[in-house]
């Protein structure tokens, strides 16, 4: 988008390049934030459980609590900056907090 912005020719190209990347940032704040608060409501609220989860038990609570924040809040395909913060839901899992609390707080913040 930054590129569309300095290959304007025209005034209005210029305008409509500047909107875009402007709401583009925007959204990559607010994706930040929503993971932000997701990862302070379940870290401040809650405690992991005690025991370790395998890596299997790891990659079900991942995918469980991934596929809750796309359906309740952002697809990468509509904000890519999701992709650069997934990691934080995978964080949360491995740390033990349990996938319903994770995925409550999503439910929580994306309702």
């Amino acid at each position: 988008m930054s590129r569309r912005l300095m290959q304007a020719k025209t005034v209005e190209e210029h305008e409509l390049a500047s909107r875009k990347l402007y709401r583009a940032l925007q959204l990559a704040q607010i994706v930040k934030q929503t993971f932000d608060d997701i990862v302070m409501d379940v870290t401040t609220f809650h405690h992991p459980t005690i025991h370790v989860l395998s890596k299997s038990e790891e990659l079900k609570c991942y995918d469980a609590v991934f596929q809750q924040f796309k359906k309740r809040c952002f697809t990468i395909r509509q904000v890519p900056e999701v992709a650069q913060h997934a990691r934080r839901l995978w964080k949360l899992c491995k740390e033990g907090y349990a996938t319903g609390i994770i995925i409550e707080a999503v439910h929580n913040l994306c309702s």
